[in-house]
C-alpha cells in the first residue's frame, strides 16, 4: 500500500541538528568542497522539480511537488504533494520517496487513481498515527532556500541559492551559495551538506551556521577561488 504519512504544512521547518564534523577532519572537508565545486555540472537542483507533475501508473497526472523532506543525512525521505485532481478535496500530503519512481517528466506513484481514491478514507485514517514519529527532524528542503549562512561569530557570509542533489543517490550533498562577500556578484560557491552546516534556529528564521573548525577553509576559498 502506498504509504502517505501525514498532512503537511508549508511552515514545517524543525530546528535540526544533525552532528556535523564528527568523523570528518579539515583535509576530507576540504576534498568534499572541492570535488562538490568541479563537479557541480553533474548535480541537479532540488528546487527545479518544485511543481513537477506527480502521475499514476496509468501517467495520469494526480498532483504537483511541493517541497521535499530531507533527514540528517542529506536523504530525501518524503515527498510534499498536492493531489488537486483527486478526491482528496486538494490536500498536501506527504508521500514516502521510497514509494516513488522518477518519470521522464514526473515523479509517479505505482497505483491508479481510482485505486488511490478507493482507498482514501483508509490512508486518511492513518495518518495522525503514521505522522509523529516519520516526520521528526526531517527538514525542508524549499525552506533552505534564502537561509542565511552564518558563521559562529553571527557574521552572514551569503545566503542559499540553491539545493543540490546527487542525480544517482538521490541525496542533498551541497548548497549554492550566493551574495558571498569576498567574491565577485557573479561567482557562485558550493558548500556540503548536511556536512559542516546545521540549522540555526533563530525564531521565525532558520539560518545556517557553518561549523567552526570548518570556517578557515572556506573563507580561503571564498577569497582565492576553487583551484583547477
Amino acid at each position: 500500500m502506498l504509504r502517505f504519512i501525514l498532512p503537511f504544512f508549508m511552515a514545517v521547518f524543525f530546528p535540526f541538528f544533525p552532528a556535523h564534523a564528527a568523523n570528518t577532519d579539515i583535509e576530507s572537508y576540504t576534498k568534499e568542497l572541492i570535488s562538490l565545486n568541479k563537479n557541480i555540472g553533474t548535480y541537479y537542483f532540488i528546487g527545479d522539480h518544485i511543481q513537477e507533475n506527480i502521475a499514476d501508473s496509468d501517467n495520469q497526472q494526480i498532483g504537483t511537488v511541493q517541497d521535499f523532506l530531507i533527514n540528517s543525512r542529506g536523504e530525501v525521505e518524503q515527498l510534499v504533494g498536492d493531489l488537486n485532481t483527486m478526491a482528496f478535496g486538494d490536500q498536501i500530503l506527504n508521500i514516502a520517496y521510497e514509494e516513488i519512481d522518477r518519470a521522464e517528466s514526473s515523479y509517479q506513484v505505482a497505483y491508479k487513481a481510482a485505486e488511490m481514491e478507493e482507498h482514501l478514507a483508509t490512508w486518511l485514517a492513518s495518518i495522525e498515527t503514521a505522522s509523529g514519529e516519520e516526520s521528526e527532524g526531517l527538514v525542508s528542503a524549499r525552506r533552505l532556500h534564502g537561509r542565511e549562512i552564518l558563521l559562529p561569530t553571527g557574521e552572514s557570509i551569503g545566503e542559499v541559492e540553491r539545493v543540490i542533489t546527487d542525480k544517482e543517490t538521490r541525496k542533498v550533498v551541497g548548497v549554492l551559495i550566493k551574495d558571498m562577500l569576498t567574491r565577485p556578484e557573479h561567482e557562485r560557491i558550493a558548500l556540503p551538506y548536511p556536512n559542516g552546516l546545521r540549522i540555526k534556529n533563530t525564531g521565525l528564521s532558520n539560518d545556517l551556521e557553518l561549523a567552526e573548525e570548518y570556517v578557515e577553509v572556506v573563507q580561503q576559498f571564498t577569497a582565492e577561488g576553487i583551484p583547477d
